[in-house]
């Protein structure tokens, strides 16, 4: 039952994603197949940016938690950039928790709770980052700021966030184990979750300097989602300010998160052509940035997927030699 709804979901994204398609005339389709290979490159570059920086962070989260040096930051990228790729294909949830944990726990025989912690606290990282900028560009969607004093306004609150972690370092820890035992009770209800799951989690204090690296890379990696947008802006041919593709960012991600189809297909370019609406950008040019940016993305990520796996592979031979 839970697969044939996972298929049918996959469907609805596809029909969505198709749509989009089918609406884009001959003249967009056209400048699909004439992808600018600059532009290309440097989303490419900041792709890696991206994936880098969440495996250094989940990587520094998962060191600490284990209070050792689990897997190197190669290992992390590893299991990550394979949970997102099949993350296309399979529920979101699924391979962001079950696959990282699998893989953790098989490969480094890490405690389950230490790989389920460690992975929900990345998560919440991503979703206090998304918070934070999508706080700072809602005035300039309302029209209150205009381009310029939204980038101040950005870089403000995620400087005095930062602040607060400095002098509170904890503080998001202690909200997070509360929301993790307050899930833990709740699923504990169910019989087959009951003896497989701790009654409780307690996360350690982490020290400051631990703390602020995490926030330091889940903002770095907003960063660069921003200027990856951007560069798929242009490798497409989308020629519109790019100012209206940063302070977008933020929507778009918050329609990421509450997406209900693998990997956020044909929810995520919904979201994305409704901002670009609301910024008065033409039809044809929303089309071809939505459907551009899912196809170059996913071209990305299987490429340093497969980069991965082959150097996987080959680093265990080598091991085992």
């Amino acid at each position: 039952m839970k697969w044939f709804k996972h298929i049918a979901l996959f469907i609805i994204g596809a029909a969505l994603f198709i749509g989009f398609i089918y609406f884009i005339n001959e003249e967009s389709i056209q400048k699909l197949r004439e992808i600018q290979w600059k532009p290309f490159a440097g989303a490419f570059l900041v792709s890696i940016g991206i994936t880098g920086t969440i495996a250094y962070r989940w990587g520094t989260i998962t060191n600490t938690l284990a209070g050792e040096r689990l897997a190197t930051w190669r290992q992390y990228y590893h299991y990550f950039i394979q949970s997102r790729a099949l993350g296309f294909i399979l529920p979101k949830d699924f391979t962001d928790f079950g696959v990282r944990i699998y893989w953790l726990k098989k490969s480094h025989n890490s405690r389950l709770s230490d790989a389920g912690v460690s992975v929900f606290i990345d998560r919440m990282y991503d979703l206090l980052a998304m918070l934070i900028l999508l706080a700072g560009v809602i005035p300039f969607w309302l029209g209150v700021f205009p381009e310029t004093a939204s980038y101040f306004f950005l870089a403000g609150l995620a400087i005095l966030f930062g602040g607060i972690l400095a002098y509170k370092p904890n503080f998001l820890f202690y909200l997070m184990q509360q929301l993790l035992n307050l899930l833990i009770r709740i699923f504990s209800v169910l019989p087959f979750l009951k003896k497989r799951i701790p009654q409780a989690i307690d996360i350690p204090d982490f020290e400051r300097k631990i703390v602020l690296r995490i926030y330091a890379a889940s903002m770095l990696k907003m960063l660069f989602t921003m200027f990856r947008f951007v560069f798929f802006a242009y490798a497409v041919n989308v020629i519109v300010d790019p100012g209206i593709i940063i302070l977008g960012t933020p929507l778009g991600q918050l329609g990421y998160l509450f997406s209900f189809t693998p990997g956020g297909l044909g929810i995520f370019e919904a979201g994305w052509f409704g901002i670009l609406k609301l910024a008065k950008v033409s039809s044809q040019l929303a089309l071809l940035f939505v459907v551009g940016q899912r196809i170059l993305t996913m071209v990305i990520i299987v490429v340093l997927a497969l980069v991965s796996q082959g150097v996987h592979i080959i680093k265990t031979g080598n091991k085992r030699e």
